[in-house]
């Protein structure tokens, strides 16, 4: 199982809290977290990213102003998400 989880960068300390605090619950569970943290130089990060949404059973949303202040979120993220339900 994984799960998805969409934030904006703006959030950046909260999403860090968030993950440790989530881990102990992945590792219980025997699911995968999957973030934008893990992507690496060379990723085609638009297809990574929609790919890891598709693939993911769970879809977190760190909600902040931030959050829907995000046009990439808003236009690629929430849509992709919203498919998957």
């Amino acid at each position: 199982m994984q799960a998805f989880i969409s934030y904006a960068h703006d959030d950046h300390d909260a999403f860090d809290e968030f993950s440790a605090s989530l881990k102990p619950v992945a590792r219980a569970y025997d699911f995968k977290i999957w973030a934008d943290k893990r992507l690496v130089p060379g990723n085609y990060w638009n297809t990574t990213i929609a790919n890891e949404i598709a693939a993911s059973d769970i879809h977190i949303l760190l909600i902040s102003p931030a959050f829907f202040a995000s046009d990439y979120i808003y236009d690629h993220e929430l849509p992709a998400i919203a498919d998957r339900c």
